[in-house]
């Protein structure tokens, strides 16, 4: 039986209590089965949830190396590009082509080049609005009023 049928028996049993139609000892009997059931199913499910914790752990620990992978064939290119470059401009042959590829070193786009920011006008800054949630949270805690903010609190289930 699966775990939501299970609840649902679980709440047709406690309707029979309500209304009185079964025994005692039927609804105890009944009761303790389910309880039994549910409890095996909620252990299956944790040790399924350990092992996509796992799972989960050894994706990151991949996704990492991908990661460090991937950032030093990035340097390589970079290094390697540059070298191509150094050497080209060291020889004067600043363009050319190949069977397969042309080369040309050419100016990029216009970049700034800032060495200090206390000069520049506060017209090319953004000034970025955020709230504050902890500080926010504390203040409301404290007895604070503020329309549209309420304290809520949840349930969420821990396994240990």
């Amino acid at each position: 039986m699966k775990l939501i049928e299970l609840a649902e028996v679980y709440k047709n049993i406690l309707n029979l209590i309500d209304s009185g139609e079964a025994t005692e000892d039927e609804l105890k009997l009944a009761l303790n089965q389910i309880e039994d059931e549910i409890e095996t199913k909620a252990q299956n499910i944790a040790f399924v949830l350990k092992e996509i914790d796992s799972d989960i752990e050894k994706f990151k620990s991949i996704e990492d190396e991908f990661a460090r992978k991937r950032k030093s064939l990035e340097a390589n290119k970079l290094n390697l590009k540059q070298y191509l470059e150094t050497n080209m401009i060291a020889t004067d042959k600043k363009k050319f082509k190949t069977e397969f590829f042309s080369f040309n070193i050419q100016k990029n786009a216009p970049s700034l080049d800032i060495t200090s920011e206390s000069n520049i006008p506060d017209e090319y800054y953004i000034t970025e609005r955020k709230l504050q949630k902890k500080e926010l949270l504390d203040a409301i805690k404290k007895g604070v009023e503020i329309d549209g903010v309420a304290l809520k609190q949840g349930e969420s289930l821990r396994i240990r």
